[in-house]
């Protein structure tokens, strides 16, 4: 045997040596279905303990995520445009998956950036506008809600300014969270843009990437 031909085999014996080390790292690996718009967490993210207040009056804490469902989206009751639009998508959701007939275990939360002016009352009300699927919650106290926004990823802003007390700009994200019944962030919806540059959801494009999260969360759980 030549030294040429020493070189080659000894050079093939690394490259399926090196074929043989990825394909055993990989095997345990699963593969993740892509959304039409979002991405679904591996592994999914446990929040933690944070207590908030529900539109009830009652108190909201991560205690009520587990054993359900929940589709989160986040706001202000005096947004003009955005808000608004994407709870009525979310009751609509709501409305297909009835009519699907499976998965439709799903609760609806609003959780509001604007404590100041969305009192529990004020926000039980603008909630109940979009039907009974929706729960409405606030910060309780204030280092407890910070805990929850940051785990979530919650982008908001506000811009005092000199008009009044209760004049004031409020900016943040479009996003929607959707959390699993342990209590763990499972995948992020991300909005479509028209051309105008205003964020919106498609139900369509929503009701099929949730069918794939929860078909997902099927097979790898075992549990619907």
């Amino acid at each position: 045997m030549t030294n040429k031909t020493r070189f080659f085999l000894t050079l093939l014996a690394l490259i399926l040596a090196s074929a043989a080390l990825v394909l055993a790292m990989t095997a345990g690996q699963r593969r993740v279905p892509r959304l039409n718009s979002g991405v679904i967490l591996v592994p999914a993210e446990p929040l933690p303990d944070f207590e908030l207040v529900s539109d009830s009056k009652g108190p909201y804490t991560k205690a009520d995520l587990r054993g359900k469902w929940h589709l989160l989206s986040y706001g202000y009751t005096y947004c003009p445009d955005v808000c608004p639009t994407t709870l009525l998508t979310l009751t609509q959701l709501g409305h297909r998956l009835d009519k699907f007939g499976r998965y439709q275990d799903l609760n609806f939360l609003f959780y509001t950036i604007d404590p100041n002016r969305d009192t529990q009352d004020k926000l039980a009300e603008y909630v109940a506008f979009f039907g009974d699927k929706i729960t409405g919650i606030r910060q309780a106290r204030l280092p407890l809600a910070q805990v929850f926004e940051q785990a979530l990823g919650i982008k908001a802003q506000i811009r005092v300014n000199n008009a009044g007390p209760e004049e004031y700009r409020v900016s943040h994200g479009v996003t929607l969270y959707l959390i699993n019944p342990r209590a763990e962030l499972q995948a992020v919806f991300t909005p479509l843009k028209t051309p105008l540059g205003v964020s919106h959801f498609d139900l369509e494009r929503l009701f099929e990437d949730y069918l794939t999260v929860r078909r997902d969360y099927l097979s790898e759980t075992g549990k619907s």
